[in-house]
C-alpha cells in the first residue's frame, strides 16, 4: 500500500505535465486575449503566426470559398510531397504541428544541400585554377 501513493502521485504527475506542454505549440509566441490569430504558411520560409480579423475568421470557417478549397488542395499536393521525401507528415490539407516541423525540416536540408553545392562549385574552380597555373 505504501508503494502505492508515490506510484499513483507520479503517474498523475507525468500526466499533468505532458498535458500542459501539448498545449503550448497551438498559440502564438505572445498571443493577446480578444484578438485572432492563424498560421501562414510560405512554402520557401518558416511557418508564421499573423493576426486575422476575427470576424472574417468565423465566417470562413463556415463557408470556405474557392481560393481557400484551392489552398487546402496545394496544401495536400505539399504534404504528399513531404511524405514522399521522407517526413512524417499526415496529410489532411491543414497546417499542423507534424506538417510545421516537416517544413521546417525540409527548408533546413534544403538550405543546407544549396551551402554544399556553393562549397563544391568553389572547391572546383579553385581546382581549375590551380591546374591552368
Amino acid at each position: 500500500m505504501k508503494m502505492k501513493i508515490p506510484f499513483l502521485s507520479l503517474v498523475f504527475l507525468l500526466f499533468f505535465c505532458t498535458n500542459v506542454f501539448s498545449q503550448l505549440s497551438k498559440l502564438p509566441p505572445n498571443p493577446i486575449p480578444g484578438r485572432c490569430y492563424e498560421k501562414y504558411l510560405e512554402y520557401d520560409k518558416k511557418v508564421e503566426w499573423k493576426e486575422i480579423d476575427c470576424t472574417l475568421a468565423n465566417k470562413r470557417v463556415k463557408n470556405p470559398s474557392i481560393l481557400q478549397k484551392q489552398e487546402k488542395i496545394k496544401l495536400t499536393k505539399y504534404q504528399e510531397k513531404l511524405k514522399t521525401l521522407g517526413y512524417n507528415v499526415a496529410i489532411t490539407g491543414i497546417v499542423d504541428d507534424m506538417t510545421i516541423n516537416a517544413h521546417h525540416r525540409y527548408l533546413r536540408t534544403k538550405k543546407w544541400n544549396e551551402r554544399r553545392e556553393m562549397r563544391k562549385m568553389r572547391s572546383e574552380k579553385t581546382t581549375l585554377k590551380k591546374k591552368s597555373n
